[in-house]
């Protein structure tokens, strides 16, 4: 499930939905927070922490950061003037941003029926 949702924010970045849907749609990946405690004590338990590292310095790594996509988008609108620019200038077309833009605005309308 979080793979579909990595999945669908790349899109929506991808087709220009507004950043607003972006975060509100990140909050829910920062939930996964909420599992690392378990996964860092299954690391401890069976292999053991990486040398140097205890367990609230794993604790830190092994989580997502909240101003992560803010950072991210930042990033992307400094460097490259934005997303759509950004994929642009990879040698995606707007017709193949259109085509998923409407897939995914398909897609949106039959799960929120």
């Amino acid at each position: 499930m979080l793979g579909m949702q990595s999945g669908l924010n790349s899109v929506s970045m991808a087709v220009g939905v507004m950043e607003k849907a972006l975060y509100s749609s990140y909050t829910h990946y920062i939930l996964t927070n909420r599992d690392v405690p378990r996964q860092v004590a299954f690391i401890e338990n069976t292999i053991g922490l990486p040398e140097g590292m205890n367990r609230e310095s794993m604790m830190h790594v092994a989580g997502v950061p909240e101003a992560a996509i803010g950072d991210f988008l930042d990033g992307l609108q400094e460097t490259w003037g934005g997303p759509l620019a950004y994929l642009l200038s990879i040698g995606i077309s707007k017709a193949t941003m259109e085509a998923v833009r409407e897939g995914f605005l398909e897609l949106k309308s039959h799960t929120e029926g």
